[in-house]
């Protein structure tokens, strides 16, 4: 009888982690080796904007646009952990990280709930405040949606540069030079002109070109690509060691002057251009 209790007790478990998951995750679309979906706040259900989505033991991952939407292109087979179920890492600023089960051949389009997490708003460390948690305070005070790659994401990478690497990735697409020699790039139709940073000094696309992403230590890729900032290991002991913080004409300042908007753009009820 005892056997028995236990293993309806089993059975109920289980049926419930089910039903959870079902809640959690909602599939609504089916296409091999390709994943798509949304990340939402798990309170509001308003969008998390550039939420970071990784696939758990390979390179690939994309960002959750304005919307919240992401999509995850993955090979058929492309070395270990590319093919069966995958586990999906979501991360953002202000939110608890969460790790999704997703199978691509039956559930390619999921719906992925953050749960806010104040604590992860500021990063505080518990004796030193390093200079990347400075970093993680200033992008999110500026309210611009980011991601940084760090550890394995650079240290394995095959791409010859971080411009390739972002670009393999993301769908960053290079388009040609504009003014001053600044990089213009589209992003899924969208163009952008990218500012380019290495130790919070601003360098043109040539100089960024010679460095590998084994170079760095952290990447940071701010507004879909719109700005890409390396840091070097030993950029970031000395300004973690002397407490000091990049003023804001060093960290601000760019190569490459704003482009004017269109003739005809408004802006808070007045026009710009």
């Amino acid at each position: 009888m005892r056997t028995g209790a236990t293993s309806q007790a089993i059975a109920l478990m289980l049926a419930a982690s089910v039903s959870l998951a079902a809640l959690l995750v909602a599939p609504y679309g089916v296409d091999a080796q390709t994943i798509s979906g949304k990340v939402v706040d798990a309170r509001t259900g308003d969008p998390v904007i550039g939420a970071l989505v990784e696939v758990g033991l390979t390179p690939y991952y994309s960002v959750a646009w304005e919307d919240g939407s992401f999509v995850l292109e993955l090979p058929e087979a492309e070395g270990p952990g590319t093919g069966g179920p995958k586990t999906l890492v979501v991360s953002a600023p202000g939110y608890a990280k969460r790790y999704e089960p997703v199978d691509p051949a039956t559930s390619s389009q999921v719906v992925v709930r953050l749960f806010p997490d104040p604590i992860e708003l500021d990063g505080i460390e518990a004796t030193v405040v390093t200079y990347p948690t400075r970093l993680r305070r200033r992008l999110n005070a500026s309210m611009r949606p980011w991601y940084a790659l760090e550890g394995p994401l650079l240290e394995l990478a095959r791409e010859d540069n971080v411009w390739d690497l972002v670009a393999n990735r993301t769908g960053l697409r290079y388009i040609g030079h504009g003014e001053y020699g600044c990089p213009a790039a589209s992003v899924h139709g969208r163009d952008l002109r990218v500012d380019l940073f290495i130790d919070d000094r601003p360098v043109l696309l040539n100089d960024f070109l010679t460095y590998a992403p084994q170079d760095f230590t952290r990447v940071e890729i701010v507004s879909f690509g719109s700005e890409m900032r390396a840091y070097t290991q030993e950029y970031l002991d000395w300004m973690t060691e002397n407490e000091y913080v990049a003023p804001a004409f060093a960290t601000e300042f760019k190569l490459c002057p704003r482009m004017k908007p269109p003739p005809g753009t408004m802006k808070r009820g007045r026009p710009v251009g």
